[in-house]
């Protein structure tokens, strides 16, 4: 049985240098058959004809309307998935990956078959990494609380804490988690076609969260891949 085919969606807005950077270093990839999808969504500047002069290899997408981080990305995915894409990537344009990673994240997904979002270890430029890796899902009423008095009192913190997992540093074995970062998430096409894709009635935030409830109500799991 082959591995299912990778396809990497790129959202471009405006800051077309940190896409061909990110870009650049997926073509530094030791998988070739993974295949970069790259959607400027509505840039005002000149990202759309860089992107294009840039990586006629690739495709590059205009959204044709600004309407967020969900929206855009759907735009990629949907043309991941019509090209028969098994997995599908999302990934910031100010994110850079291994040469591993696609290699690695197919490999994942073969070996843990019930896993529909899959997640990688997100580091930051100083080599710690990043909390926002892997997160619970807040309470409804926290999060009220966190985005209204709460923050006024400055008790935000301790609550907000709780979203986090306290060891996110000790973890070295693949682990079941709630939230994984938006900001590089791989996600299976049969779970995309069980639940749909994200939900384009937010713009920039929640995006994460409302997909983690829909995960966890479908027949698959979300895990972190450290």
């Amino acid at each position: 049985m082959s591995a299912p085919r990778l396809a990497i969606v790129v959202l471009n807005y405006r800051n077309y240098r940190d896409t061909v950077e990110c870009v650049r270093a997926l073509e530094r990839m030791d998988a070739p058959g993974a295949e970069v999808l790259i959607v400027d969504n509505d840039s005002p500047n000149e990202s759309e004809a860089v992107l294009r002069e840039t990586f006629p290899q690739h495709t590059v997408i205009q959204s044709g309307d600004n309407r967020g981080y969900a929206a855009g990305n759907n735009v990629g995915l949907r043309q991941a998935l019509d090209r028969g894409a098994g997995l599908v990537a999302i990934l910031n344009n100010d994110t850079m990956v291994e040469p591993d990673f696609a290699s690695r994240m197919i490999a994942h997904a073969e070996a843990h078959p019930g896993a529909g979002a899959l997640g990688a270890l997100i580091v930051r430029e100083d080599g710690s990494p990043d909390r926002m890796s892997a997160r619970r899902i807040p309470p409804l009423a926290e999060i009220f609380w966190n985005r209204g008095p709460g923050r006024w009192f400055g008790l935000h913190r301790g609550l907000q804490a709780r979203a986090y997992y306290p060891s996110i540093e000790s973890l070295a074995a693949p682990t079941e988690v709630e939230v994984l970062s938006g900001s590089c998430l791989v996600l299976r096409a049969a779970l995309l076609e069980e639940i749909g894709l994200l939900d384009e009635a937010t713009f920039l935030f929640w995006e994460e969260f409302i997909l983690a409830q829909k995960i966890e109500r479908s027949s698959y799991k979300t895990m972190l891949f450290p």
